[in-house]
């Protein structure tokens, strides 16, 4: 009979296990081997996101919040997602219940470059933590990234089409990152046109404002 296979032991055994598992966390940078509670208590403790009118937003994109979601989307920091989607429990007890949880999908080009789109992750992560179901009602007719355009560009957004959405309710659409709100804008019109009753637009973070846009700490209209 064959012998067993080798197990270490003792605790250099003990020691050793961790480490095989363990990953850098893209916020603080430190290897982790599991969920990296110095950051979530720092997310914790952050103050709300600003987001353009009809929008709502967990946190500034700055920061720890810019470092998560920057090595989630360009170093496949997926040990982020879960730390993200925490923070936005507090904005779930704003807009109460949701009936389906969907996402604004990015262009195909920079899924297939990454391998997973980082808004489908955060609203499957955010659809566990609320227990509501997520479905991908939107897919993206434009082809171009948002990313690197100027804001009078990003206002426009690119354009959506939308399943059947009558069934439910209220539909939250996710995405990562509110900038002008134009992605968001032409999500939830899309998803509004496919029939559901309530839509809500719901980001991780939003940019800091330019000056001449607030006025008292908060956007103008």
């Amino acid at each position: 009979m064959a012998p067993p296979p080798h197990r270490s032991h003792g605790a250099q055994g003990d020691r050793l296990l961790p480490a095989l598992f363990a990953h850098r966390c893209p916020g603080c940078g430190q290897l982790r081997s599991g969920r990296c509670d110095y950051c979530r208590t720092l997310l914790a403790h952050l103050p709300d996101g600003v987001a353009p009118p009809g929008f709502t937003a967990a946190r500034v994109y700055e920061g720890l919040v810019r470092d998560l979601i920057t090595g989630l989307k360009y170093a496949n920091g997926t040990y982020a997602v879960g730390l993200l989607a925490e923070v936005l429990d507090d904005v779930h007890a704003r807009i109460g219940p949701v009936d389906l949880i969907t996402w604004a999908p990015t262009w195909r080009g920079r899924r297939h470059r990454r391998g997973f789109d980082q808004a489908e992750q955060l609203a499957r992560a955010v659809g566990r933590r609320w227990r509501v179901p997520v479905r991908g009602l939107l897919v993206r007719d434009t082809r171009a990234s948002q990313t690197g355009r100027s804001r009078g560009e990003r206002l426009g957004g690119p354009r959506f089409r939308s399943r059947s959405a009558a069934r439910w309710a209220h539909v939250v659409v996710l995405d990562d990152v509110v900038t002008t709100g134009g992605t968001l804008a032409s999500a939830i019109e899309a998803v509004r046109r496919a029939g559901a009753p309530r839509v809500s637009a719901v980001a991780v973070a939003a940019t800091p404002l330019p000056a001449a846009l607030t006025q008292a700490g908060r956007p103008v209209p």
